[in-house]
């Protein structure tokens, strides 16, 4: 018979009987508790090689594909926030995403995290990490007696993640984390009120991920202040005279460069 403790182990295991259904046949021996726990942290080294598994032919097993999508997406959002901050913040980005929990819809489907608590993540912080090494220490509120807690240097990040700071209606398009519920508590910086609890933005990051490739292709394309003229284009949705960048170029040549992004389907 197969130890309860064993078969906790294994998914898929049948009540009262012995066979395991993951397509993997166990050789059972006759083995102490002590030589059961040892065998069993053997086992979870997958560097080594499994001389007691064979493989059963018979049974399939099925590719979690929209698990590795959530992968590559935490990894794309992790690295676009590094770029555009420092690693440090990229890092408490990926601390929120990993506190997300996958919902029954693909993740393709998902338009925002489910709500995260600035307590729940605080406990999932690395003994390790340093989360200040990302803020601006001159920023930071506190004395020679004081330090910040977790909780307030993570809000400090929501704070910055959230634009909190942009009172204009606009920022709910490219924020990254939105506030959720009334409840609210002091950053780090000990100037800002901010939420307790918080929601991960995927549309807006993806809707900014595309932008950015986007600009990237009319700057290799057309130079550095075609990029420039693409980004007023995308936030004011006009170019006007009195726009500082038109100071470099004449009004003409602007409007040739907007003529070019429409034929070349950059722009509309």
């Amino acid at each position: 018979m197969i130890d309860e403790e064993d078969r906790r182990e294994w998914e898929g295991a049948q009540d009262g009987t012995d066979d395991l259904r993951l397509g993997l046949k166990r050789t059972v021996g006759a083995l102490s508790g002590t030589d059961k726990r040892s065998k069993r942290h053997a086992h979870s080294d997958v560097s080594t090689a499994r001389t007691d598994v064979e493989i059963d032919l018979d049974v399939w097993l099925r590719v979690h594909y929209d698990y590795f999508h959530i992968q590559i997406r935490n990894e794309v959002i992790v690295s676009a926030v590094s770029n555009k901050y420092n690693a440090a913040t990229g890092e408490v980005m990926r601390l929120m995403l990993q506190a997300d929990h996958a919902g029954l819809a693909r993740c393709e489907k998902d338009e925002r995290s489910r709500p995260i608590s600035l307590t729940t993540l605080s406990h999932r912080i690395p003994s390790g990490m340093k989360i200040q090494r990302g803020l601006d220490r001159r920023s930071l509120m506190g004395d020679e007696n004081r330090t910040p807690t977790p909780v307030e240097l993570l809000a400090e990040y929501v704070a910055i993640l959230s634009h909190h700071d942009n009172i204009s209606s606009s920022v709910r398009n490219f924020r990254f984390l939105a506030p959720f519920g009334s409840s609210t508590t002091v950053s780090a910086g000990g100037t800002a009120r901010v939420a307790t609890s918080f929601t991960v933005e995927y549309v807006n990051i993806l809707k900014q991920l595309q932008l950015q490739m986007v600009r990237n292709m009319v700057v290799n394309r057309f130079g550095a202040i075609a990029g420039r003229i693409f980004s007023i284009l995308v936030e004011k949705g006009k170019l006007e005279e009195k726009h500082s960048l038109l100071e470099a170029i004449t009004v003409a040549e602007a409007r040739v460069l907007r003529d070019a992004f429409i034929l070349q389907h950059f722009s509309t």
